[in-house]
């Protein structure tokens, strides 16, 4: 006969997103990954999605890709869990949704503001002004002793 299994065993593949949550919130390894693999793909193609919106290039696309998982583990602790109780309440999905949505439009918005304060080419117009840098172990108006 089988002894009787102490504990309990969670199959993490099928167990929804929020109660992945409420288990990553209590420090459960297994159900933070799960709750990461779970998500990237999804968020992989929401991040497409959104630079083909904003008009970002694929460099910064790859950039937002890789901070998939920060912003999912971000999201853990700031999900409100009573949501989950409400009729119309949020789930996690939809709401790590509206989070890397915002985090993309600051970055694209960021980027934007950037780019109006440094347009392309001024950085190496102000090296020019300042006499091109080093020359022969020397910079302009310093002698090295």
């Amino acid at each position: 006969m089988n002894a009787p299994l102490r504990g309990w065993h969670l199959d993490e593949a099928h167990t929804s997103d929020d109660i992945l949550v409420l288990l990553t919130r209590a420090g459960s390894l297994a159900a933070r990954n799960e709750l990461l693999t779970r998500n990237r793909k999804h968020l992989s193609g929401l991040i497409a999605h959104l630079c083909e919106r904003w008009r970002l290039s694929r460099e910064d696309r790859e950039d937002l890709g890789q901070q998939i998982v920060f912003w999912t583990l971000e999201a853990v602790p700031a999900f409100d869990a009573e949501e989950l109780a409400k009729p119309d309440g949020c789930s996690f999905p939809s709401f790590l949704h509206g989070v890397v949505e915002r985090r993309v439009a600051n970055f694209a918005q960021a980027k934007r503001r950037r780019q109006k304060r440094f347009p392309a080419g001024v950085a190496e117009q102000a090296v020019g002004k300042m006499g091109g840098g080093a020359r022969n172990g020397q910079c302009e108006g310093w002698r090295v002793r």
